[in-house]
């Protein structure tokens, strides 16, 4: 299966999923700080744009699933810093078009839930640079991510919610065997932590009856 074919999946599997009986919907966007472990960086230093939309669908008060599709950015950065002894300059840059799968597990007494879940990602770019121009510093990526997440979310106004969540690839998103400071991988691993605002739509509900 081409990466063509997985975008065209990937694009359509949210509306075919809302045309289903029960489900609701909205829209998030926010920013995440990234790294990548294996490229003998350390510091969630790169920030990164997040915007999609999710359907979801309530079991019971305490189970939730959601469905969402995201663009977003990962990747790592170092500024040089000559001051502090920093003379180079690493930049990583990769752009995704994900889909996330979470269980939320709610105590809506106090508006939270905790969000438990698995992402497939496509990558739709890849850019690799230091301080002499574009370099293979860790690359070439992989076409596409397998990821999990974990996170926790508060609704603080009615539709209004906050997210904190924790991202991190199940499989090497590169080949590249690096050596990081606590562990020995074989290849480099996508990390970040992301902050969103969701906003699920009043009363909508995507059914057909």
């Amino acid at each position: 299966m081409t990466r063509t074919s997985l975008l065209f999946i990937i694009v359509w599997a949210v509306p075919v999923l809302a045309s289903s009986q029960g489900f609701n919907g909205g829209v998030l966007a926010g920013a995440n700080m990234s790294q990548v472990d294996g490229d003998r960086l350390a510091g969630y230093k790169k920030i990164n744009g997040v915007f999609g939309v999710f359907v979801n669908r309530k079991f019971n008060n305490v189970l939730r699933a959601q469905l969402e599709m995201n663009y977003l950015g990962k990747g790592s950065k170092q500024a040089a810093n000559p001051d502090s002894g920093v003379t180079y300059f690493r930049k990583i840059s990769l752009h995704y078009l994900e889909l996330p799968l979470m269980l939320q597990i709610w105590w809506e007494k106090y508006n939270v839930h905790v969000d438990l879940g698995i992402s497939y990602g496509v990558l739709l770019s890849q850019r690799e640079e230091d301080e002499h121009g574009d370099q293979v510093l860790v690359g070439p990526f992989k076409a596409t991510e397998f990821g999990f997440i974990l996170g926790i979310n508060y609704e603080f106004y009615e539709q209004l919610s906050v997210a904190l969540r924790f991202g991190y690839s199940i499989l090497p998103v590169a080949n590249t065997a690096h050596i990081i400071a606590w562990h020995s991988y074989g290849g480099s691993y996508n990390n970040l932590l992301s902050f969103t605002v969701q906003y699920q739509f009043e009363n909508l509900n995507f059914s057909n009856e």
